[in-house]
């Protein structure tokens, strides 16, 4: 079951200590899953914090326009 996991998306739309501690996820993602594509969605302003993680295929960045 697990091997069929092709895609994985991990979203976080908080603040950055938020996203900070996400970071451990995606190694265990990555452990789990070594052939899953996996994203992360995070916040403007927040991006830095996964930019360089390796364990990591896609970086999606949502700007959010409070009105």
């Amino acid at each position: 079951m697990y091997n069929k996991i092709k895609n994985i998306l991990v979203i976080k739309l908080r603040y950055l200590g938020d996203v900070v501690v996400t970071t451990p996820v995606f190694k265990e993602l990555r452990y789990h899953y070594p052939k899953a594509f996996v994203a992360a969605l995070v916040n403007k302003g927040t991006e830095a914090m996964l930019t360089q993680n390796p364990d990591i295929n896609k970086l999606l960045v949502l700007e959010r326009y409070w009105y």
